[in-house]
């Protein structure tokens, strides 16, 4: 019973701040999972969404994007960074995962202003 009123009170807070014209304006779906334990092992119950940035406006559109100034700015870097990856023939993911250093140690890959100014 207080995993269900849990639930439902992370569903209808997303649902409202989804609706409302300042977030998205729009009806969404998510994925919300109950986590029960935290780092230490100790009883901690929580719920973890996954939350997407687009949803069915009113009139049943798509309707989304990025709200925030600095939302839109995130985005625009992460996709300028996967079309100089494209360009270059390197995978975007393996590239992320090489500056976040969790990428393959034997094959490193050098900074895209480096590989840029070598195909100059």
């Amino acid at each position: 019973m207080p995993f269900t009123i849990l639930f439902r009170a992370v569903a209808e807070t997303l649902r409202r701040l989804a609706a409302d014209p300042k977030h998205l304006g729009a009806e969404i779906g998510f994925i919300a999972v109950l986590h029960s334990w935290g780092q230490t092992l100790h009883y901690h119950p929580h719920i973890h969404c996954i939350v997407p940035v687009v949803g069915l406006s009113a009139d049943r559109k798509i309707s989304g994007g990025m709200v925030s100034r600095n939302g839109r700015q995130a985005l625009d870097s992460m996709l300028g960074l996967m079309k100089t990856c494209q360009k270059l023939g390197l995978s975007f993911w393996h590239y992320l995962g090489d500056r976040l250093g969790i990428g393959d140690e034997d094959h490193p890959i050098a900074p895209l202003a480096s590989l840029v100014a070598a195909r100059a």
